[in-house]
């Protein structure tokens, strides 16, 4: 599991625990003295744990991230696979175009006079997110 941050959350007093994620809340027993570790996914809701995994790493964003206008209203951006993501998000000059399983993505819609950013993002088996990698579409 990828990802970017985890903290020793304080002892557990008494024996009913309640935790609240997002808006489902769970409750659970646990001992008095037992601890939670809270690892917290890029943008994420929080998720508790028992114990830390050994493999806690940031999760790896879209690398070698390029772009190519191949006329004044189509281009492509592409990148390289990060190492067990299942798609990726892409954004177009802050616009999100949802996930995608692609390595690229082409366009046929560019203006002439214009450029674009685009942000990409890895997304990861357990919802966990990649910091964006950017590149841009310059005007043709």
């Amino acid at each position: 599991m990828k990802n970017t941050k985890w903290t020793r959350r304080g002892l557990v007093r008494g024996i009913g625990a309640v935790i609240a994620i997002g808006v489902m809340v769970f409750v659970g027993l646990a001992p008095v003295g037992a601890t939670f570790d809270h690892c917290e996914a890029n943008g994420g809701v929080p998720i508790f744990f028992r114990s830390i995994p050994d493999n806690c790493e940031p999760a790896e964003a879209p690398q070698e991230l390029r772009s190519s206008r191949y006329s004044s209203t189509a281009g492509e951006i592409m990148w390289q696979r990060s190492s067990g993501a299942i798609g990726y998000e892409i954004v177009r000059d802050g616009v999100s175009l949802g996930g995608h399983d692609v390595l690229s993505w082409f366009m046929t819609d560019l203006e002439e006079t214009r450029s674009y950013t685009f942000q990409v993002r890895a997304i990861y088996p357990d919802d966990t997110r990649s910091e964006f990698s950017q590149v841009s579409i310059p005007s043709s």
